[in-house]
């Protein structure tokens, strides 16, 4: 998980153009992977120590899990 986070967030700083990686870039490929809001991701959050980030863990392992529909190429 962390090494996936971490090549989003680089990819998220490719996007914006930037060499230099920073907690924005971490707290928006968090965003992307768990669908969380600010209070709960720890990269954002004041209180991130306080975050028990295993119940989005949780929450995206069970998404995960669910078949998805095949899209349609036209």
């Amino acid at each position: 998980m962390a090494i996936e986070l971490t090549i989003e967030a680089i990819g998220e700083a490719k996007l914006d153009h930037e060499a230099v990686i920073n907690l924005d870039h971490f707290a928006a490929a968090y965003y992307g992977r768990m669908s969380c809001d600010e209070d709960l991701n720890p990269f954002i959050s004041e209180y991130w120590r306080g975050i028990d980030t295993t119940r989005a863990m949780d929450r995206w392992i069970e998404e995960q899990k669910k078949p998805r529909k095949r899209v349609r190429r036209k």
